[in-house]
C-alpha cells in the first residue's frame, strides 16, 4: 500500500519528467527576516542545480541582484493589507527580467493571487510546505523563466534577420535594374550591409557542391574562427563543417530556404539560416545568430 509520502514522489518524478527546459546554472535569491526558515531553505535546495542564495536584509539582496543573474526572487516577509511589497516592487522596476515570487501562508493564498492575476508577482508558494513539491515548484518556476528568454531570443533573431532579408531584397531589385546609378550609392549599399550586427555571409554554390565565400560583412569577418579569418573567395568547408557545408548544398540547389538552430561552432552555438537567391546551384546568403 503507498503511503501518501510516497505517493507525493511518484507525483513530483512523473511532473519532473515533463520539464524539458535546459536551464544553466540559474540562480534563487530568497529574501526574508526568519533566519531558521532561511537555514531550513538552504539545507532543502542544497542537492539542486540551481543555487540558492538566501539574505535578510533586502538591501544586501539588491546588492546581490546586481552581481548576479538571477532568475527567480522570492519574499517571505509577510503581506500587508494592501498586498504590496516594497522590495518586490523596487525588484520589478530596477530588474525587470527577474521573475519575482512571496512565500505566504495558506491564510494568505487568495490575496497571494489575486496579486498574480493583476501583475504584481509571478508566482506564489505556500508555507508549511511539501519539501518534494517545492522543489518542483522551483524548477518549474525556473523552466518557465528559461522559455521567456528563449521566446525573447528567438524574436530577436527573427526581427534580425528580417532586417538583413529586406536589405538584401533591396539590393536584388536594384541589381536588376539598368546599371546607370552612381558608384557612390553602391558604396553606400555596401556600406549599410557592412555596419548589420548580424554575420551575412554571401555564398556561391558550384556544381561540384564547393561553395564558394562571395561576400562576408564585417560582423562576419569577426567570427571567432581557429583558422585564417573569414574571407571572400575561400570555400565554406574551410570554415564549417561538411554536416553543415552539405546542407547549404542542398537548400542553394533546391531553392528552399534551410534552418539550423543550435549548432556549435567556434566555441559558441549559433542558429543558421541559408537563403537562396536562385535555384540550380546559384547563389545565396547565409545568416548566422549567436545565442550563447
Amino acid at each position: 500500500m503507498k503511503t501518501i509520502a510516497s505517493a507525493n514522489r511518484q507525483e513530483t518524478t512523473q511532473m519532473d519528467a515533463q520539464i524539458q527546459v535546459d536551464v544553466e546554472s540559474p540562480t534563487v535569491l530568497c529574501v526574508g527576516d526568519e533566519k531558521e526558515m532561511l537555514s531550513a531553505l538552504e539545507r532543502l535546495f542544497e542537492p539542486e542545480k540551481f543555487r540558492f542564495l538566501a539574505v535578510s536584509d533586502p538591501m544586501e539582496a539588491i546588492r546581490l541582484l546586481r552581481r548576479h543573474d538571477v532568475q527567480l526572487v522570492i519574499s517571505s516577509q509577510r503581506l500587508p493589507g494592501g498586498g504590496e511589497n516594497l522590495f518586490l516592487k523596487r525588484v520589478a522596476a530596477e530588474f525587470p527580467g527577474t521573475l519575482r515570487a512571496v512565500l505566504i501562508r495558506y491564510a494568505e493564498a487568495d490575496l497571494a493571487g489575486r496579486l498574480v492575476q493583476q501583475g504584481h508577482i509571478d508566482k506564489f508558494f505556500l508555507r508549511p510546505w511539501y519539501d518534494e513539491k517545492l522543489k518542483w515548484e522551483i524548477r518549474h518556476t525556473l523552466a518557465r523563466h528559461a522559455l521567456i528568454q528563449e521566446n525573447k531570443r528567438l524574436l530577436k533573431s527573427v526581427q534580425d534577420q528580417d532586417a538583413v532579408i529586406r536589405h538584401l531584397e533591396k539590393r536584388l531589385i536594384e541589381s536588376a535594374e539598368p546599371r546607370n546609378r552612381p558608384d557612390e550609392e553602391a558604396v553606400l549599399s555596401r556600406m549599410v550591409l557592412d555596419q548589420l550586427p548580424l554575420p551575412v555571409i554571401g555564398i556561391s554554390g558550384g556544381i561540384d557542391g564547393s561553395q564558394k565565400i562571395i561576400l562576408a560583412n564585417r560582423a562576419a569577418r569577426r567570427l571567432p574562427m581557429e583558422s585564417d579569418p573569414l574571407e571572400p573567395g575561400r570555400r565554406v568547408c574551410e570554415f564549417f563543417p561538411d554536416a553543415i557545408s552539405g546542407r547549404l548544398t542542398v537548400a542553394l540547389h533546391t531553392g528552399t530556404t534551410r534552418v539550423l538552430n543550435r549548432r556549435s561552432l567556434w566555441g559558441g552555438v549559433y542558429d543558421l539560416t541559408c537563403i537562396p537567391l536562385e535555384t540550380g546551384g546559384g547563389t545565396g546568403v547565409l545568416l548566422l545568430y549567436r545565442i550563447k
